[in-house]
């Protein structure tokens, strides 16, 4: 059973793994607040929606959890890949590579602001921005619902997939400065 929730400050966060997640579900103390369809943790007014990889299962749960939570801001925190291992970054503008579509995000923190393209599949071969495989569709749903989003990435691997070590510590070496923000 889902649950309506109506806070008038209420975040959502959203992450495509729960490797992404994991580090904010300790330091918020987040509780499973439902599994199916879509893993959403929380506690009082954040909430935590982990997505699944790609465009489709972000696009789809992100709209189900906008509609259902009904959350005021929306905060994607993930991984990407890019120069400079661990760095991390707040995006300013993404570009979906399928589309061509270019969105542009005002830039809200002191972090190092970056471009990311989203890619239908992981990118083995250097570009000169950052990629994804989320944010342009999380971006596509935040604007049809009128909702503010930001996005912070870490970087996790030099365009290199297969070298990417599945672990929280990128985020969690980010985490103090990324709650601040939050």
């Amino acid at each position: 059973m889902f649950v309506i929730i109506k806070l008038k400050k209420m975040k959502l966060l959203v992450t495509a793994t729960k490797i992404e997640a994991l580090p904010f579900i300790r330091a918020y103390k987040l509780e499973r607040f439902n599994s199916k369809p879509f893993s959403i943790y929380g506690k009082e007014e954040i909430f935590l929606l982990i997505t699944g990889i790609g465009k489709i299962k972000a696009a789809t749960a992100l709209s189900h959890a906008v509609t259902t939570l009904k959350p005021k801001k929306l905060v994607n925190i993930g991984y990407a890949a890019g120069e400079g291992r661990g760095k991390l970054y707040e995006i300013k503008k993404v570009i979906d590579f399928d589309t061509q579509k270019v969105f542009h995000l005002r830039a809200k923190t002191s972090f190092l602001p970056a471009v990311c393209t989203t890619f239908s599949k992981p990118v083995k071969k250097p570009i000169s921005t950052l990629a994804d495989m989320e944010a342009s569709a999380l971006v596509e749903v935040a604007n049809l619902y009128k909702k503010p989003i930001q996005i912070f990435k870490i970087v996790s691997d030099r365009f290199e997939p297969q070298s990417f070590i599945r672990s929280e510590l990128l985020i969690e070496k980010q985490l103090a400065s990324l709650l601040k923000e939050l």
